[in-house]
C-alpha cells in the first residue's frame, strides 16, 4: 500500500513541474479610424460611445479599441505584460499650446492590440486614455480575458 502512494505521490509531482504557465507574446497594433491617413472622410462620423472588444480564439487575443476624440490628435500607443495583466495605455501627445494639434471636429480613433499566447489562462486586462488638455489618465476598461 505504501510503495502505490508513494508512485502516486511522485506522479503527481511531475505533472505540476511540467505545466507551465501560459505567456502572451506582443505580435502589434493596427491603429485604423482617424489614425488613418485616409481620415479625412471619417471626421465628425462617432459611435454614442467609446467601444471596447475583446476577442480570445484559439491562441490570438485582440484588444480593440474605439474612442471618440478631436481630430488630428496625435496618439501614441503602448502595452506592458505583467504577471498575469494586460495594460494598455493611449496617450494624446498634443504640447501645449494644444490648438496647434487640434481640427474643429470629432473623430472615431481606433487601436486593436494583438497578441499571441502560449497555454490556457486568464488574462486581466486595464485600458488607459491620457489627456494632456485634461492632465489625467482615464480609465475606459478594465477586465478579464477567459
Amino acid at each position: 500500500m505504501l510503495i502505490v502512494i508513494a508512485f502516486t505521490l511522485v506522479l503527481c509531482q511531475k505533472n505540476e513541474v511540467n505545466e507551465k504557465p501560459p505567456t502572451l507574446t506582443y505580435v502589434e497594433t493596427e491603429h485604423g479610424g482617424c489614425n488613418s491617413p485616409f481620415s479625412a472622410q471619417l471626421k465628425s462620423i462617432l459611435l454614442k460611445n467609446d467601444t471596447v472588444g475583446v476577442s480570445n480564439q484559439n491562441d490570438s487575443i485582440s484588444i480593440f479599441v474605439g474612442l471618440n476624440y478631436i481630430c488630428c490628435a496625435p496618439f501614441q500607443s503602448k502595452y506592458e505584460i505583467k504577471n498575469d495583466s494586460i495594460l494598455i495605455a493611449i496617450k494624446d501627445t498634443c504640447p501645449n499650446p494644444y490648438h496647434s494639434c487640434y481640427c474643429r471636429c470629432d473623430c472615431y480613433y481606433t487601436f486593436d492590440f494583438k497578441f499571441i499566447q502560449s497555454g490556457q489562462g486568464n488574462w486581466h486586462y486595464k485600458i488607459e486614455l491620457f489627456s494632456p488638455i485634461a492632465a489625467m489618465s482615464k480609465v475606459i476598461q478594465e477586465g478579464t480575458i477567459h
